[in-house]
């Protein structure tokens, strides 16, 4: 009994191991098993993979995990160093990991690609080079270096080349610019995006801050980005109210995200960053039409128009939102939203309140953010349940197979939340989002029907669904009525 009894603790304590080093890279399996088979190949050819995604988003950690158990692995940090200084710290990796005298004739940049592409023609070679971008900035020939000895040693060397940035403009520059040295180079292609909903969900569950009202604030709050989930548990904030994760990570002394926003975009946008912010504060403030971005920033409609397209298309930091069925490239209904929920909130609630929070009015700011939250999450609660519902239409659980999904509104602003359809079958859905059930009536539903109308598309010959998605769980009576109705219902919990 006492031996069952250790190996039934023995087995929990395995399986709690086993789930956090699962969540510890959080659902990038699929990838690990992707770069582990390019390592394979780089054994027999030589291997050009770039991998790029925004800060924090686990890119170095996804890389070192796919590799940690290969052979003659060099990790090179491209640090704002001087050419000297990176180039000590890299030598140092040479001889640690290879475990060899390396020569002093490693002066220069060339000297080590040169190395690198001879010692692969013997010995088989993984090298990772991460914030790849920053070479701009110390020597930016060693491009047309690498471009240079990759298509020379190609054929003969058996290295696997991993480039790691984290700045989207540079990389694309880099590597996908004609006028480039390397582009064209790169055999394989990663762009890291957020980890899922249903991972967001686990992380909850395993730290203890498990309901439907939280997933919504921290999906409203950190989105898809594991690294500011994890600072919950590293902060010792697991279990914690939601008023206190803010206060810690936003809104007190030196909080740790309290400039996060600005570090990482300004790097992007250089010294004139002042009017993307500004657009990106006033999008994130709900200003989503273009002339209400102008009016409340006082950018020119004209410049105006440069920094949304370059935003959209460059920088994808935001993205052109139209009705449903509607042609984008001729349509006047167009709004525009923060595509990165962090960014969205981070704009929102820090940004805008920064003069609140360096005089000292900590408690002001986040009272602010605490009250104000909820007309946030109205509007990152349909784009949750968007994403739960692809997500139930690729395992085919929905009540049919939709082609395309989003939302649907007129200039006399009749919305509807929630609109899947399928071209082929003629079948369409009709959904309304209410974070609180309580406010589902016979009202509701004759309005959702009657907005139904102003959607053209197959009028006459297609299938019509309606339902009603809230955050909580509704009353019998309520479910009873609906079903009466013949409106389907979903509540948070039953949608993953």
């Amino acid at each position: 009994m006492r031996f069952f009894k250790k190996f039934v603790i023995l087995n929990v304590r395995f399986i709690t191991i086993l789930f956090l080093t699962i969540m510890k890279f959080f659902n990038r399996q699929e990838q690990i098993k992707q770069i582990k088979e390019i390592c394979l190949l780089g054994q027999k050819r030589a291997q050009f993979t770039t991998i790029f995604g925004r800060r924090r988003i686990g890119k170095t950690r996804l890389i070192l995990e796919a590799t940690k158990k290969h052979k003659n692995v060099l990790y090179f940090f491209i640090a704002k160093k001087t050419s000297g200084f990176l180039l000590e710290d890299f030598t140092k990796e040479l001889q640690q990991k290879l475990n060899l005298i390396i020569p002093s004739k490693i002066n220069s940049f060339e000297d080590l690609i040169k190395f690198l592409f001879q010692f692969s023609q013997k010995q088989s070679l993984i090298v990772i080079f991460d914030e790849f971008q920053n070479f701009q900035y110390v020597d930016s020939s060693v491009f047309s270096l690498f471009q240079k000895y990759w298509d020379l040693n190609k054929e003969k060397s058996k290295i696997s080349l991993f480039f790691i940035g984290s700045m989207h403009t540079l990389m694309k520059k880099i590597f996908f610019s004609s006028s480039e040295p390397l582009f064209g180079r790169a055999i394989n292609k990663f762009q890291i995006k957020y980890i899922s909903i249903n991972w967001v969900i686990k992380i909850l569950k395993n730290f203890k801050l498990y309901s439907p009202s939280n997933i919504l604030h921290f999906y409203s709050i950190f989105g898809g980005v594991p690294k500011y989930l994890e600072l919950i548990e590293e902060k010792n904030l697991k279990g914690k109210k939601l008023d206190k994760i803010l206060e810690k990570l936003f809104f007190e002394q030196d909080a740790i995200l309290a400039e996060e926003g600005k570090s990482i975009l300004v790097e992007e946008f250089g010294k004139n960053y002042q009017n993307y912010f500004s657009v990106l504060e006033a999008i994130a403030r709900g200003k989503t039409k273009r002339s209400e971005i102008v009016n409340i920033t006082g950018i020119l409609n004209n410049s105006l128009g440069i920094y949304l397209d370059e935003l959209e298309k460059y920088y994808e930091l935001i993205e052109r939102r139209i009705p449903i069925f509607t042609n984008r490239h001729f349509s006047k209904l167009g709004s525009y939203n923060v595509s990165d929920n962090f960014f969205r909130f981070w704009f929102r609630y820090v940004s805008s309140q920064k003069a609140t929070v360096e005089s000292g009015n900590y408690k002001e700011a986040l009272n602010f953010t605490l009250k104000d939250l909820t007309n946030l999450e109205g509007f990152v609660f349909e784009q949750l349940i968007k994403e739960l519902l692809v997500e139930k239409n690729k395992n085919e659980k929905f009540l049919f197979n939709f082609t395309q999904i989003g939302s649907f509104w007129t200039r006399k602003n009749n919305q509807i939340d929630i609109v899947c359809a399928n071209a082929k079958t003629k079948e369409i859905f009709f959904g309304e989002c209410k974070l609180n059930s309580k406010r589902i009536n016979l009202k509701l539903i004759q309005e959702l029907k009657e907005k139904a109308k102003n959607v053209k598309w197959n009028l006459n010959n297609r299938k019509e669904y309606f339902g009603i998605f809230t955050l909580d769980k509704p009353i019998q009576k309520l479910k009873n009525f609906l079903k009466k109705e013949k409106i389907y219902y979903w509540n948070l919990e039953n949608l993953y």
